[in-house]
């Protein structure tokens, strides 16, 4: 990775952390674990390490071999003398680490980083989103009914399930918690209770929210809404 690429990796980490309050260790060793998943082992260079330098952002790879008097295989051993040659301290049965940077190895690790950055800031984004409606459950919520899915329940018959856009996240309004009195359409603004908040939605891994039009506190809360003093 060149000088330029690792300093604007730094200061992306830096803004991240400033801006988000994403840890910037967070991010830096799930670049190195992804990376060494990705590389930790091949077949022309046995066992390797990846190493983000925090200092300077440069991202380098490292052989690991062991150190033998005699050398049957190439791709895990490495023979004393050569040991040596890295460091005269090497004795056999240690493991000699020295590095094997692939020359377009920048490029990927680059690549990698960006993958796990936008990562984190979508987690962050998620969790951000999920308390924010958290501290909205047994509260009133308004929203657009989006879509109206049908479907067929247990006993073979028709019902609805109605999608809503509380605007950060969706809201679930199942066929037990709706009026059946009330029609429902696309577009419709409609107040609910929240239930619960879910970390992962309906038929999505995002989180979303469970509502209810015919919950008894619904009343009961757009009441006290209205009159705050009760």
């Amino acid at each position: 990775m060149n000088k330029t690429m690792s300093a604007e990796l730094l200061y992306a980490l830096d803004e991240l952390e400033k801006d988000k309050g994403i840890d910037r260790e967070v991010i830096i060793a799930a670049i190195e674990e992804a990376l060494n998943a990705s590389y930790g082992k091949s077949e022309t260079e046995g066992n390797t390490r990846v190493e983000f330098n925090r200092e300077t952002g440069d991202i380098k790879v490292y052989a690991q071999k062991e150190v033998v008097e005699k050398m049957e295989n190439d791709t895990t051993e490495l023979s004393l003398e050569e040991a040596r040659k890295i460091d005269p301290e090497f004795e056999i049965g240690d493991i000699a680490e020295f590095e094997i940077t692939p020359k377009n190895f920048g490029r990927l690790a680059a690549q990698k980083a960006k993958q796990i950055i936008i990562q984190k800031l979508r987690e962050e984004e998620r969790t951000r989103v999920y308390d924010q409606f958290r501290a909205k459950e047994k509260d009133v919520v308004t929203g657009t009914i989006q879509r109206i899915e049908m479907r067929e329940n247990r006993d073979g018959k028709k019902e609805r399930i109605i999608h809503v856009d509380l605007g950060q996240i969706e809201g679930i309004l199942l066929p037990a918690e709706q009026v059946e009195t009330e029609q429902y359409k696309v577009y419709d603004r409609i107040k609910a209770y929240v239930l619960e908040v879910k970390d992962k939605g309906y038929k999505s891994k995002e989180p979303c929210v469970m509502i209810s039009r015919s919950h008894p506190n619904l009343v009961k809360r757009l009441f006290e809404l209205e009159v705050p003093e009760i």
